[in-house]
């Protein structure tokens, strides 16, 4: 024990109740079995373990034990990496173990070589049941902790001892552990949250003194500054030193150049975390997590230089949010086939940098149902709203304010590349209107970054979205494209003359909505590219410049055609939606009391995870300490290749209704926004508009209703049409040459805009506009 008071001597003292401590773990069947061995060479170990039906009681102090275990073991590194020195100073000197050995044993009975022994350590665990109390009032006696029951879980450890040989010094030997967790299934209860925020809460606020102990490599490292009798005080006496290979074996001891290999494979497993807790008025909503199967890989080499890794492939996981007495899921979402392999290097030397990658591979689907987001509403009031109300007050501002930063260069900047590709997103939302599907295919996530400049780039093959219902319709976008570059603070060269650099492409997106058999939206968006950058060249020359940031949209040609008369329903199921979510509103109320202990604070009081989250953005908020004042030039550009825009109209003057259709079209539009000085130093805005031409006509022939009526699109239409008008208008200029009289019988209008004659279109009414610019200075 820690305190001393453990007597080996009394066998009272092995007994478990004897010990008073709040984590204890009681085993009533256990079968154990061990062999050794020794041959030339080699030492072995070999042992077998399995228990059953095993008690694991914890509380959140096993947080301050397993502070001091790890206390005590960076003390006791100090030491054995001291014996470890002594013995192979020895060992180099004389071939035979040092003066740790020597006290105690006659020199007369001290081989002359010492024969070397490699040790390999076989074995074997298997606890095939048990139970963990998880309790955070271990000393109330009437308080009954949660309990968790553990799956079968198998383990198999390989150790095979480093060679003691200077010759071999860099072989600090393996171990290999082998882990299997076997099927299992639990439940979670809400009155597990204290003892969850008390665990977090003691893991924050403990002291990490630990932390900043004496390592392994520190002592070797001043041990090669001293005297060869400072290593080896009883041998001192001897006249020999320690040479340079002596030196360069004992700094690259054993100890800590361990190969450690783990993998850990996961059986079918299912946790539930529910909000029923026993008390009155708790509703029966509960999330269900679901592990197929999948297993993990680890391997690395602690107190080394070489590669670490992990990677891991599992089948699939999937998540569920549901009352228990309905079938009905509000949540659901799955990850399929998903692999991931992440790899560290740590820097060998000041001139290079540590570097991780991460590669990740998943295809996603998720659905959403209204009529059952109460469940999420009980679900959230218990496990997100009600957990802040244990949280713990953080540390002081003054506390934190003490605490020095690091410098940046005191700090090796690390370098990473991210590579995640999401074959396909599926995401399923019913609504009391419609159902809708967004398939995303595929998804991926390059970024890349050498510590001082970051590169981000997002692609999107084909997003497409489907509706079917009273609302129904379609979206589809192809070939979205992001990216960004960030240059950091921090960078001792400065690359370009931008911080941030972002662009956006799109290509062509296109898209249709209906009222069960009625269209009433049809658009077609071009390409469309927006950048977003600053500008700091100026400012690098002279600090009295400003920089510039510069926001640009170019758009395409945007065409659309809209049924007005259909708007008004429209906005009617969108009311139907929101009532819906109203209901649902109301239904968690009735089935949940914490919920309606949330939705009945004041209006003025925030919720406890909005204060918890005020309270930490007043903590990390500084007072300025500098007067500089920066000004930022702002300069927005936008430009759209052309807008036509289609609406349909219902005249119901003469008698029966009829659908009347307004086109109107816009020519090259170009907005510059800018923000910048006048003279006299004071902000000014200045904003030029410039609009290439303009023109609407009113078709009352009825041909565009006839064609939406029998499903043909619009956009094509007017695309006809414009060819249609192009012929006519040649046709009128041939019978303008000619003098050919006019029929007057046709209802016709010629309109002259900037010196060009407009089409003539029977049936119609159109009006041009000439080229508009228009441009303002605003104080």
């Amino acid at each position: 024990m820690a305190d001393g008071r453990f007597d080996q001597g009394n066998s009272g003292h092995f007994r478990g109740d004897y010990h008073p401590s709040d984590n204890r773990m009681t085993v009533t069947t256990i079968h154990s079995e061990a062999e050794i061995s020794s041959e030339v060479g080699s030492w072995k170990v070999s042992a077998h373990s399995s228990a059953s039906d095993f008690e694991l009681v914890l509380s959140p102090s096993i947080a301050d034990d397993v502070h001091r275990l790890v206390h005590m073991y960076h003390r006791g590194k100090t030491h054995i990496a001291q014996l470890e020195e002594e013995y192979r100073v020895g060992l180099a000197k004389f071939g035979q173990p040092d003066s740790t050995v020597t006290r105690y044993v006659e020199q007369s009975s001290i081989p002359s070589k010492l024969a070397a022994q490699q040790i390999l350590v076989k074995m074997s665990f298997t606890f095939n049941s048990g139970d963990v109390l998880l309790s955070h009032k271990p000393r109330d006696k009437t308080y009954k902790p949660d309990r968790l029951k553990l799956p079968t879980i198998s383990l198999w450890v390989d150790y095979v001892g480093a060679s003691i040989s200077v010759d071999d010094a860099d072989d600090g030997g393996s171990l290999i552990i082998n882990s299997a967790v076997h099927e299992s299934q639990n439940t979670i209860l809400p009155t597990i949250i204290p003892f969850i925020v008390d665990l977090v809460r003691r893991i924050r606020h403990h002291p990490n003194d630990f932390a900043n102990g004496v390592t392994t490599k520190d002592i070797v490292t001043s041990r090669n500054a001293t005297p060869a009798s400072a290593l080896a005080p009883a041998m001192s006496a001897e006249p020999s030193t320690v040479g340079v290979p002596a030196l360069e074996a004992i700094a690259h001891a054993p100890t800590g150049r361990l190969k450690v290999q783990f993998t850990l494979r996961i059986d079918h497993s299912k946790l539930v975390l529910s909000c029923e807790s026993g008390l009155e008025g708790m509703s029966d909503a509960c999330l269900s997590l679901t592990w197929s199967s999948g297993g993990f890989v680890a391997s690395i080499s602690p107190g080394t230089n070489e590669t670490a890794s992990i990677s891991g492939s599992i089948t699939g996981v999937e998540i569920g949010l549901q009352h228990r007495h309905t079938n009905k899921n509000c949540l659901t979402a799955s990850a399929k086939d998903m692999a991931f392999t992440a790899v560290y290097c740590p820097s060998t030397n000041q001139e290079t940098q540590p570097v991780a990658s991460f590669v990740f591979d998943t295809s996603i689907s998720a659905g959403f149902r209204l009529d059952a987001y109460n469940a999420w509403l009980c679900f959230m009031a218990v496990w997100a709203d009600d957990v802040w109300r244990f949280g713990t007050p953080a540390k002081s501002v003054a506390a934190e304010s003490d605490t020095t930063p690091a410098t940046a260069g005191s700090v090796d900047r690390l370098a990473y590349a991210v590579i995640a590709r999401v074959r396909n997103i599926g995401f399923d939302v019913t609504l009391p209107v419609t159902q809708a599907k967004l398939q995303i295919d595929p998804l991926i996530i390059r970024t890349t970054s050498d510590g001082a400049q970051t590169d981000l780039a997002i692609s999107v093959g084909t997003l497409n979205l489907h509706a079917i219902g009273e609302i129904s319709g379609d979206i589809t976008s192809r070939n979205l494209a992001m990216s960004s570059t960030r240059q950091s603070t921090r960078a001792d060269d400065n690359r370009t003359s931008s911080t941030v650099v972002l662009a956006i492409n799109g290509g062509d997106f296109t898209g249709n909505a209906y009222l069960e058999d009625i269209r009433i939206v049809q658009f077609h968006l071009a390409s469309t590219k927006v950048t977003l950058a600053d500008d700091w060249s100026a400012r690098d020359v002279n600090l009295d410049e400003d920089p510039v940031l510069a926001f640009e949209i170019n758009a395409g040609k945007l065409v659309s055609v809209v049924k007005l008369p259909e708007i008004p329903r429209l906005l009617g199921l969108f009311y139907k939606i929101m009532q819906e979510a109203e209901n649902q509103e109301a239904r968690a109320k009735q089935l949940s009391k914490p919920f309606r202990q949330n939705k009945a604070r004041k209006a003025g009081q925030p919720s406890a995870l909005t204060a918890a989250l005020l309270q930490k953005a007043r903590k990390a908020s500084l007072p300025e300490t500098t007067s500089c004042q920066l000004r930022i030039k702002q300069v927005m550009k936008l430009g759209i290749a052309g807008v036509e825009l289609g609406m349909f109209v219902v005249d119901t003057e003469g008698g029966a209704p009829k659908e009347d259709f307004y086109l109107f079209k816009v020519g090259t539009v170009n907005v510059n926004f800018s923000r910048k000085q006048n003279d006299q130093s004071h902000p000014v805005r200045d904003i030029e508009v410039d609009i290439d031409a303009a023109e609407w006509t009113y078709y009352h022939d009825g041909r565009f209703g006839k064609a939406e009526r029998s499903g043909q699109s619009i956009i094509e239409l007017i695309k006809l049409k414009h060819e249609e008008d192009k012929r006519k208008s040649l046709k009128v200029k041939e019978d303008s040459a000619k003098d050919k009289p006019q029929d007057k019988k046709a209802a016709r209008t010629r309109i002259f805009a900037g010196g060009d004659q407009a089409a003539y279109v029977p049936h119609a009414v159109s009006q041009r506009f000439p080229v508009f610019v228009w441009s303002k200075l605003i104080d």
